[in-house]
């Protein structure tokens, strides 16, 4: 009996190489002269402890950062304080979340307004102008 051989004229198969993304930029320091004030935006990788927005809960409703030397991961990211209490700081607001007891009293001495189906949020106006 022979053997034969088979051959292919297919070309073997190949993958297109993709190119790989570039990583977003991080927000940088600005300053601007508006009409309103001076707008700062604070880069991340901030300590925290830096962070205007986070000094201004600190000193307002006397809260204590868990890790004030970690770096700040950027708006709209949580960011831990001692006691179970956490924040999301926004370039309008922010978000604070703490027991309902906590809420009441912050909003009651006119730090903000709850928020929240529980009302475990208090909402704080707050601009990055520092008014």
């Amino acid at each position: 009996m022979a053997t034969t051989a088979r051959t292919s004229t297919k070309a073997p198969a190949t993958t297109k190489a993709t190119p790989a993304k570039a990583a977003p930029a991080k927000a940088t320091t600005t300053t601007t002269s508006e009409p309103v004030g001076t707008t700062v935006t604070t880069a991340e990788g901030t300590p925290m402890g830096q962070v205007p927005a986070l000094q201004h809960l600190t000193t307002t409703l006397g809260l204590v950062l868990a890790a004030p030397g970690a770096a700040w991961p950027g708006y709209g990211k949580v960011v831990k304080f001692e006691g179970g209490t956490s924040a999301y700081v926004n370039r309008g607001n922010i978000d604070v979340r703490s027991t309902p007891t906590n809420v009441l009293k912050w909003a009651k001495a006119g730090h903000g307004v709850a928020r929240g189906a529980q009302g475990q949020y208090l909402r704080m106006a707050y601009s990055t102008t520092g008014r």
